[in-house]
């Protein structure tokens, strides 16, 4: 299960917190293996972010950072889609300029979920989790 962490300095209401986590979500299947049903989400709105420097206003741009967990690696293309793609629906929907909006993508090749560790370097199919450990004979 993907995890993504969203921190804005937008002020959101419950309903606007819904949905833009919604409009992120339909992106994430450009990631190979990830969809937005099985992707946990965690959005933080109001956040105090400002960047320092010789702009006395800059703390008064929106902005918003971006870090979406999971576990697998991605083609960069695909992580660059994904960039650019979430990015202009921020921009377009949201007024976010995309240079005040950031993301960090990382790739685990170990996870915890389902009660189960996971580690891509020793893997078998797993259901409709993915993967799961190979039980290793002592």
């Amino acid at each position: 299960m993907p995890y993504m962490e969203i921190h804005t300095s937008l002020d959101l209401s419950k309903a606007q917190k819904h949905e833009i986590i919604e409009d992120i979500g339909q992106f994430v299947s450009i990631i190979p293996g990830k969809g937005k049903d099985i992707t946990m989400y965690n959005l933080k709105s109001g956040c105090h972010i400002e960047f320092t420097g010789s702009d006395p206003n800059a703390a008064l741009n929106p902005c918003l950072f971006l870090s979406f967990i999971f576990c697998g690696t991605a083609p960069h293309e695909k992580k660059r889609q994904f960039v650019h793609d979430v990015s202009a629906m921020l921009e377009k929907k949201y007024g976010l300029p995309s240079n005040r909006v950031f993301m960090n993508l990382v790739e685990n090749e170990s996870w915890g979920a389902w009660g189960d560790y996971l580690n891509l370097k020793v893997i078998e199919p797993y259901g409709n989790h993915g993967v799961r450990p190979v039980q290793q004979d002592s």
